[in-house]
């Protein structure tokens, strides 16, 4: 395929995804609370520099669920920013740039084509930048750890298949679990491949993956105990309904590229030594079944398929030996970008973004100066209000809603302190809740309406004050 076409494909994704790219980045700098997990990460940051205990204790009405070396990397930039959430933010765009030259760099070395490569990267991009959930630049651990893991797959692909050349790919990887703990796909993926290869490459990755592994197990047990195992496994519900709303939902906008990809292969626009790339696809989708039905799973969680496809397409396009079927799989891939494209942020970007986003922020500022004002504790549904406010972290109110659930807690231990009005505020994203959801019970709404009433109301924010 020559590399004009791809060039053309590059630049009108590069043009489609800028002002999204755009949008994001304003968000990123100003004081707004898209994420519940923001506020969550700021905290265990702050928890990890100070020593306070990354994994509390079971008094405390507060829980991680997460592997420990995110919080390191972040509460370090956030010393320097003087912000965690910032510096959580800062840290995943970085990511997110590092996983998109990395893919370009996969698919350039297998295709011997940078331009192949090139238009792979910003597919990604596009892709990612238009995903459900709007995760581009947050404060969240997910794309550190790809980045990281992408790294180690690289390696894995790209060296050759000896023990040597493995273990820094097995070590990166390993590296990448202790950031995120769903990130499995692409070590079994390269685990199917390097059988495929023979059983000298998958006795030197076994024992490649066996030291990294049991350097990884030895740093989490030595510093950090039992407790971030024994936290990673507790178990959440599991709704079926997730697997027919969420699930499609997620994988809705790579329809057209998985079609364009199936195309091309059954086209046999494919070559041996891509195959790696397609056993990542396969893996990354049977994991995600694996985990998209779990209650509070995010899209995050389909971001190893998004990224197995834009390899996958990226190499089936380098391989194309008819001009014109590449140029039409190149366009269709364009229009599909261009028609999927998030209009409201794209206007938003263009026209009066900047007014909407500086009015969002004063709102969120005038809630912190209220929050400010009040005494402790506070109970923040929106935890990022109470970090910039300067509260401690008292209450995780979607984790601590599914130890209630499972049985794990007793829900009498928050709802005691309403009834005796010990908390001096209580912050809600909504109105008071008139039924059961993933983070209030029916009857935490029914006390806090008994012993607290509203004070304020404003920014989408409600907040209640003891009676």
């Amino acid at each position: 395929m020559r590399p004009r076409i791809f060039a053309a494909g590059c630049a009108a994704l590069a043009l489609l995804v800028l002002p999204t790219l755009a949008y994001y980045a304003a968000r990123g700098v100003r004081y707004l609370t898209p994420d519940y997990n923001e506020g969550w990460n700021a905290f265990f940051a702050g928890r990890a520099m100070s020593g306070d205990g990354l994994y509390p204790g079971s008094g405390e009405f507060i829980f991680n669920n997460y592997p420990p070396l995110s919080f390191y990397i972040v509460g370090a930039v956030g010393r320097l920013l003087g912000d965690n959430i910032f510096a959580g933010r800062l840290v995943s765009a970085v990511a997110f740039i590092v996983v998109a030259v990395l893919l370009a760099v996969i698919v350039a070395r297998l295709s011997r084509s940078a331009a192949a490569g090139a238009f792979a990267g910003l597919l990604f991009a596009v892709l990612f930048a238009q995903f459900p959930g709007g995760r581009l630049g947050l404060d969240d651990p997910q794309l550190l750890g790809h980045a990281v893991m992408t790294g180690g797959l690289a390696i894995a692909w790209l060296a050759p298949a000896r023990f040597d050349r493995l273990l820094p790919a097995a070590i990166l990887m390993a590296i990448a679990l202790l950031i995120k703990h769903n990130l499995v796909a692409a070590p079994l993926a390269a685990t199917v491949w390097m059988a495929l290869q023979g059983r000298r490459p998958l006795l030197a990755w076994a024992g490649a993956l066996a030291i990294a592994g049991a350097l990884g197990a030895a740093l989490l047990w030595s510093v950090w105990g039992t407790a971030p195992v024994l936290a990673m496994l507790t178990p959440r519900r599991v709704l079926l309904v997730r697997y027919l709303i969420e699930g499609r939902d997620w994988l809705r906008l790579l329809d057209v590229p998985i079609a364009v990809w199936i195309m091309l292969w059954a086209m046999r626009a494919w070559r041996p030594r891509f195959h790696a790339a397609g056993w990542y696809a396969a893996v990354s989708f049977a994991v995600f079944l694996l985990f998209v039905g779990g209650d509070g799973i995010g899209p995050n969680v389909a971001f190893d398929v998004l990224i197995a496809v834009a390899l996958c397409v990226g190499l089936a396009l380098s391989a194309t030996g008819a001009e014109p079927i590449a140029a039409a799989a190149v366009a269709l891939l364009v229009v599909h970008a261009a028609l999927t494209a998030p209009l409201p942020l794209v206007k938003d970007s263009l026209r009066d973004g900047a007014r909407a986003l500086n009015a969002g922020e004063q709102a969120t500022l005038r809630d912190i100066d209220y929050l400010k004002r009040r005494p402790e504790p506070a109970l923040c549904e929106d935890i990022a209000l109470c970090y910039w406010a300067g509260k401690p972290f008292f209450y995780d109110a979607f984790n601590m809603r599914q130890l209630f659930i499972l049985g794990r807690r007793d829900e009498d231990d928050i709802l005691r302190l309403l009834r005796e009005r010990r908390i001096g505020v209580v912050e809600l994203s909504r109105p008071l809740p008139a039924r059961e959801d993933d983070r209030f019970s029916v009857r935490f709404s029914q006390t806090l309406s008994t012993y607290y009433h509203l004070d304020r109301e404003g920014g989408g924010r409600w907040f209640f004050v003891p009676r």
